[in-house]
């Protein structure tokens, strides 16, 4: 601890700052007490001290059906006392569903779709809570205020004479308008929407069909991307599109056109996400419909299951939205299961689906695109119906072979998620992790582990198209001092990429200075910057192949500190798991002379 003796005038406030060395990683409390002359005040706060590397995050999912064994490996060069290892137990499916919901929460909202990531999970599952009745008023509440928030960002985004793109600036893209259309759709059955947005933008796509009842792709900027990588892309966004429409309620004669232009074309559907839009679309408008027969058949044989009853599909070609492997893959498999409900078909597989999609869970219970989290938040919640999940069953958990808690679950928590911490049985090499059931339920689990490597020689990834540097003009500078820092964003690959998402730490103890940022928005490729804690986020519409991009800004010294800025990171936004990471940058800042 450590006294200073201040003198506050009437109506006044003074500022002081106490130097802090962090020497251990975990949960520490922060109390500060002041004394005064007449009163007295004090305030605690808990503060997270991570560790100085780079964390590793590892889940295992499955269907707990029956004992299971688990092996979670932490390695010898792994930070002392910064392991962790826990056990998620899902009673039923909604718990699985609220889960994804908590966690992303925690993405950025910088653009049309980030903005989405969490609204959109808000939308589903208030809508089935309401549907079951089981909301209660600060879930709600909460919920709602999200949406609203959500709601009103999202009109932003909204171009003049129609559309919608990521950042509000024309022209408006017609896929992504599209899925802006569903969105507000499911929103106004929780939550007003002037109709009037949902009629203009409904108006707006469909004055875009060709007079043959197809709808041409976008082309140019930052949609170049459906020009150069979409097989049979005409096909796809006909059918995108007339899903939208359909979904949304439209009724123009603009549906029946597409429709029938698609099914003079079902011969081009050669990938499996094509062939899951157009079962949607035949399914609603008509599901005794003989073409779509034919699909699901082709959809069915087209099916990969393996070993433990896991059923997904593969997707080579992007999707609609540049969705690319296991992304791409993760959206096809929601879509087909979405289909194959609203048409009864192959209801067999369903069971299979869903643990696959469990599977793919990160392990803050989150998927990894937009896209792909909205599809399978909408494939999962269709499976629930309108009645409460039924369990009854007891999990015993043991780590290491020593007992580390029992969970009970019934109808009054089958909807809960429960947890078990094992870190306090975990230690470095093989941990064993066993699961022993009693009784009936559709539960899942998920173990969760998570290690930090020391800097040294750690893995930090420079696999994915980009890669990230940030040159500081100096690191070793006095109080009220500025630095000037300029990220490199290099494409390594011949094409273009698209959509980049840079994340770059901030040291503690700066204060950001916006103006070259706000003058680079109009004068290069950065489309948005906004700052979320310590971390500045990037939002770049494009980096051309074979090139690079740099951007500078500055920070301005606020206090004596010796600390680091933190990692940063590239990625495109529609492949999260290409991310490159450059290490933090060490500061050390004196007292003015």
């Amino acid at each position: 601890g450590g006294d200073v003796e201040v003198n506050v005038g009437p109506n006044s406030v003074t500022g002081i700052y106490f130097p802090v060395k962090v020497v251990k990683v975990g949960w520490h409390d922060f109390t500060v007490i002041a004394y005064g002359s007449q009163m007295s005040d004090g305030i605690r706060r808990s503060i997270e001290v991570l560790p100085d590397g780079l964390e590793q995050r590892n889940a295992e999912s499955g269907r707990l059906d029956g004992p299971q064994s688990v092996t979670v490996n932490i390695p010898e060069e792994a930070i002392d006392g910064a392991s962790k290892v826990w056990v998620k137990v899902y009673p039923g499916l909604f718990s699985q569903v609220v889960e994804g919901l908590d966690s992303m929460l925690q993405m950025p909202s910088g653009c049309f779709e980030q903005t989405s990531s969490s609204t959109y999970p808000n939308i589903l599952v208030l809508d089935y809570m309401v549907q079951t009745g089981q909301i209660t008023p600060e879930i709600e509440l909460r919920a709602r205020d999200y949406v609203s928030q959500g709601y009103q960002r999202l009109l932003s985004y909204e171009v003049s004479g129609g559309g919608f793109e990521w950042f509000g600036s024309p022209p408006a893209h017609r896929i992504l308008t599209a899925y802006g259309l569903l969105e507000f759709y499911d929103m106004s059955k929780v939550h007003d929407v002037d109709e009037a947005v949902i009629q203009r933008t409904q108006t707006w796509l469909a004055s875009l069909q060709e007079s043959d009842g197809s709808y041409d792709i976008d082309a140019g900027g930052i949609h170049e991307g459906a020009v150069n990588n979409f097989t049979n892309s005409l096909l796809r966004t006909t059918a995108y599109i007339t899903y939208a429409l359909v979904e949304s309620g439209y009724t123009g004669e603009q549906v029946a056109k597409g429709a029938s232009w698609i099914k003079q074309n079902l011969s081009e559907a050669t990938d499996n996400y094509t062939l899951g839009l157009i079962a949607m679309v035949l399914g609603t408008l008509n599901p005794n419909d003989p073409a779509l027969n034919g699909v699901l058949d082709d959809l069915y044989d087209a099916r990969i299951e393996d070993e433990d009853g896991k059923v997904h599909w593969g997707q080579e070609a992007q999707t609609e939205m540049y969705g690319e492997g296991s992304s791409a893959e993760l959206e096809t498999t929601s879509l087909i299961g979405q289909a194959l409900i609203r048409a009864n078909a192959h209801m067999d597989l369903i069971p299979g689906m869903l643990d696959w999609l469990v599977s793919k869970k990160g392990s803050f219970g989150e998927w990894s695109t937009t896209q792909g989290t909205i599809q399978a938040l909408r494939f999962m919640i269709s499976t629930l119906g309108a009645q409460t999940e039924s369990a009854d069953a007891t999990i015993v958990v043991s780590a290491n072979g020593q007992a580390a808690g029992a969970l009970t679950v019934n109808d009054f928590n089958s909807d809960v998620l429960q947890l078990v911490d094992l870190t306090q049985f975990a230690h470095e090499g093989a941990n064993t992790v066993d699961l022993a059931v009693t009784g009936s339920g559709n539960i899942m689990y998920s173990v969760v582990s998570s290690y930090w490597l020391p800097r040294q020689g750690d893995p930090y990834g420079q696999g994915g198209p980009l890669t990230v540097t940030i040159a500081y003009d100096k690191t070793t500078l006095e109080v009220d001092d500025i630095v000037t820092a300029t990220a490199t964003i290099a494409n390594h690959t011949d094409g273009a990429v698209l959509m980049v998402l840079v994340d770059i730490g901030l040291p503690p103890g700066f204060d950001l200075i916006p103006d070259q940022l706000n003058e680079q928005v109009a004068t290069t490729d950065l489309q948005r910057w906004e700052q979320a804690g310590r971390q500045l986020i990037l939002y770049i519409e494009r980096v051309a192949g074979n090139d690079s991009l740099d951007l500078t800004y500055q920070m301005k010294a606020r206090f004596p500190m010796e600390g680091s800025s933190g990692p940063a990171s590239a990625s495109p936004y529609y492949e999260p798991e290409a991310e490159s990471t450059t290490p933090p940058t060490t500061f050390s800042v004196a007292e003015a002379e």
